[in-house]
């Protein structure tokens, strides 16, 4: 019968099992002799396997979905034979990947645990306690399995749900504001725009009151002098009467002297009457300036609230 020889590296380990060994043979980087049809070889890897421990959405104490990221290296533990077989037993004969994607699943599980026992505040205060609790947990349970942990550490990359909460509140809040400062600025251009239409009233009202005065005072002025006018004739009248009646040149001389006051003091009361008329119309302009004033101030407040709100 034919015999070959079957060797594996110091990164391997190889079991021989079949005819003469019971119930397999480990061999860790070396060579045996194999008979064909009565003996089987298998190989398993001693390699490191970094794993990328990753949690999508896993949750606090407080329910508090997280993302976490951790990185984990681990082996088949190769310096004690009972942890070696004990791999050999679940892994022998399975390829690199399929044992690194058992160890990942093992670790995940313990992250998720050990984060489901703490809050938010314990991990990103404690980054070092939340790796070394996963490193615990998950060690004793690949251990089981011939893995040992070689170094582990975690740390936290964002908490998903507690800033998407953050980010709708904080566009609420800004969209009330804006509705806030809209109905302000509407409530704005109504009291400027009630505003402009006293204002607007108030000239007319002024402007009509102006009219009537410029009407009115020169009527009264034309009616005073006449009425002077009507007082002095009718003075001069009554001196002539007087005069031919007494025919006294004293008497005369005082009708004359009473018909000269009596012009002067309507003259005066002219003169007045003009007075106030252009003293009522000075009035009136300055009144018409002063609305405009104020009309020109309404409008570049109005300027300023539109330009603020846009």
């Amino acid at each position: 019968m034919p015999l070959f020889f079957a060797t594996c590296g110091p990164d391997q380990v190889m079991a021989i099992s079949g005819c003469g060994y019971k119930p397999y043979r480990i061999i860790q980087g070396g060579r045996a002799i194999i008979m064909p049809c009565f003996q089987k070889v298998q190989k398993m890897p001693l390699n490191v396997f970094t794993l990328n421990v990753q949690s999508p959405k896993a949750y606090t104490h407080h329910g508090v979905p997280v993302i976490v990221s951790g990185i984990a290296q681990v082996k088949i533990n190769s310096q004690n034979e009972d942890m070696l077989r004990q791999a050999c037993e679940l892994f022998m004969g399975k390829k690199a990947e399929e044992i690194r994607n058992i160890a990942l699943e093992t670790m995940e599980g313990h992250q998720r645990a050990i984060l489901a026992r703490m809050t938010v505040e314990e991990i990103y205060r404690d980054r070092k306690k939340f790796a070394k609790s996963v490193f615990e947990v998950a060690s004793a349970d690949l251990l089981t399995m011939g893995i040992s942990v070689i170094m582990s550490f975690a740390f936290v990359v964002v908490v998903v749900i507690v800033v998407v909460v953050v980010v709708v509140v904080v566009a609420a809040v800004a969209a009330v504001a804006a509705a806030v400062v809209a109905a302000v600025a509407v409530a704005a251009a109504v009291v400027v725009v009630v505003a402009v239409v006293v204002v607007v009233v108030a000239v007319a009202v002024v402007v009509a009151v102006a009219a009537v005065v410029v009407v009115v005072v020169p009527a009264v002025v034309v009616v005073a002098a006449v009425v002077a006018a009507v007082v002095a004739v009718a003075a001069v009248v009554v001196a002539v009467v007087v005069a031919d009646v007494v025919a006294d040149v004293a008497a005369v001389v005082v009708v004359a002297a009473v018909v000269a006051a009596v012009v002067a003091v309507a003259a005066v009361a002219v003169v007045v009457a003009a007075v106030v008329a252009a003293v009522v119309v000075v009035a009136v302009v300055v009144a018409v300036v002063a609305v405009v004033v104020v009309v020109a101030v309404v409008v570049a407040v109005v300027a300023v609230v539109v330009a603020v709100a846009a």
